[in-house]
């Protein structure tokens, strides 16, 4: 168990220091169309678990990129 938690406390640590990382990066906007991709993204997942809809969240992983590009080319 040990184990597993050092592991955890790596993975979503380096994905931590992404996030302020790239927060100090990206504009407000870009952060907030992040965050709302993001959810979508979570919203399908609980679609799947909850057998409603078996929806593809793993080709839409690509949007998490394409929407703070976008927001960039828009702004």
């Amino acid at each position: 168990m040990a184990a597993s938690a050092l592991t955890i406390l790596v993975f979503q640590g380096s994905l931590t220091a992404l996030g302020y990382a790239l927060g100090n990066f990206m504009s407000e906007t870009q952060v907030l169309m992040l965050s709302a991709t993001g959810g979508l993204l979570i919203l399908g997942i609980s679609l799947r678990l909850l057998n409603v809809r078996q929806i593809p969240v793993g080709n839409m992983l690509p949007a998490l990129v394409v929407a703070p590009v976008l927001t960039a080319l828009v702004s």
